[in-house]
C-alpha cells in the first residue's frame, strides 16, 4: 500500500523487448456498493402447490396432480 493512499498504482518500468506504443493501459475503477450474493434458486417443485392454487386447483386436486398427500 502506498503512503499517499488511493489513486492508481505507478506504471511498470519500461521493457526493452516491447515498444512503448504497443502497450495498452486500462484504468478501471468501481464506485458504489459491491454486489451481494444472490439467494439460491428454488428447488424443483418448491412452488408447485402455490402455482396450482393460483390456477384454481384446490388442495386435493393439487395433491393428486403432484402425486402426494393433501396437506
Amino acid at each position: 500500500m502506498r503512503a499517499g493512499g488511493g489513486g492508481p498504482p505507478p506504471p511498470p518500468p519500461p521493457r526493452a523487448d516491447i515498444a512503448a506504443e504497443n502497450l495498452l493501459v486500462f484504468a478501471v475503477g468501481f464506485q458504489g456498493p459491491r454486489p451481494t450474493a444472490r439467494p439460491a434458486p428454488p428447488v424443483l417443485g418448491e412452488h408447485s402447490t402455490e402455482i396450482l392454487t393460483e390456477l384454481g386447483y384446490d388442495e386435493a386436486e393439487s395433491a393428486r396432480i403432484l402425486g402426494g398427500p393433501a396437506s
